[in-house]
């Protein structure tokens, strides 16, 4: 017993008790902050979407249209990412999918959001690995096709990216008129395999 009357256990139980409550309060107040972080991504990438639609003629391509892409032109700022950072400007894009629906890809950092359809509040949004051509272990594993561009035997860019974002680069870089891969004869299109994982975040 102590000054007070406690036994030791009586203490312990305390104790335990109090981290209970702590680590609940802990879990709510980070939950809802994560929740509030993907929220904001769908607003983003709503809003996204909604610009686009709004300014159809400003782009070369009416179908697909880049982040990267709608910066340059002026029509949209950077997007902030609500995880730090800004939004990758090479995987945001919208388009139209087969049946001429208006949807967005939004990447974020390690956050994906996928075959957003234009006005939907509630996208599966996926946690993401970088691209590797190392194929990972798991089921959740994402395979694609990327693209670079050679020019004296060196690789133009950094990195491998989209078919439609590389002609996007080379309409740029070159202020040529392309359209697709097989316009490009500025430089020689080359391709690699390349996976990821991607899990269902929320």
């Amino acid at each position: 017993m102590n000054e007070k009357g406690f036994g030791s256990f009586e203490v312990l139980t305390i104790l335990v008790v109090i981290i209970c409550i702590v680590a609940f309060l802990l879990y709510q107040v980070l939950g809802d902050t994560a929740s509030q972080k993907f929220k904001t991504m769908i607003e983003n990438a709503n809003s996204f979407g909604r610009t686009i639609v709004n300014n159809p003629n400003s782009f070369s391509s009416q179908n697909t249209i880049y982040l990267d892409e709608a910066i340059n032109d002026g029509s949209i700022k950077s997007i902030k990412s609500p995880f730090g950072g800004i939004c990758d400007g090479a995987e945001t894009k919208y388009y139209r999918d087969e049946n001429g629906v208006s949807k967005v890809n939004l990447r974020c950092g390690d956050y994906l959001i996928n075959n957003l359809k234009i006005g939907d509040t509630s996208p599966s949004i996926y946690k993401i690995s970088k691209w590797s051509t190392k194929k990972p272990s798991g089921k959740d594993v994402e395979e694609k096709v990327l693209y670079n561009c050679l020019s004296n035997g060196s690789e133009l860019y950094n990195n491998y990216m989209e078919d439609l974002y590389l002609v996007y680069m080379i309409r740029r870089d070159y202020g040529v008129d392309v359209y697709s891969l097989d316009d490009i004869s500025e430089c020689q299109v080359v391709s690699k395999t390349f996976y990821r994982t991607k899990e269902v975040a929320e």
